[in-house]
């Protein structure tokens, strides 16, 4: 991420770990399948994307992981998360929080 504003700015702790971790659980991951994650800013977003290759029975899982980042960006800065997919990805948008802007005590 080149976006120099990042290095000013918050994400709730553990997040990416948790978006990482479940992209591995639910995924199919081999050699001939890899699991393709990117991160990178758009707007003022940052983006968590990987391909999809469900495990078969991971179904839909408990999405307590993300039901977590949800409650943490409401709580800590009255913000949304946006989260898509379709047939090929899974997408997390984390609304980025920058710290000349915003404070945690606002």
């Amino acid at each position: 991420i080149e976006d120099e504003r990042v290095l000013e700015s918050y994400i709730p702790p553990l997040t990416l770990q948790i978006l990482l971790e479940n992209a591995i659980k639910h995924n199919i991951i081999s050699k001939t399948n890899p699991l393709i994650t990117k991160i990178f800013i758009e707007g003022d977003f940052l983006h968590i994307e990987n391909n999809l290759q469900l495990k078969k029975g991971s179904g839909e899982g408990t999405k307590i992981g993300l039901s977590n980042i949800k409650s943490r960006y409401k709580i800590l800065f009255d913000k949304e998360i946006i989260i898509t997919s379709d047939d090929h990805s899974f997408v997390v948008k984390l609304p980025i929080i920058y710290k000349y802007v915003e404070s945690f005590t606002d």
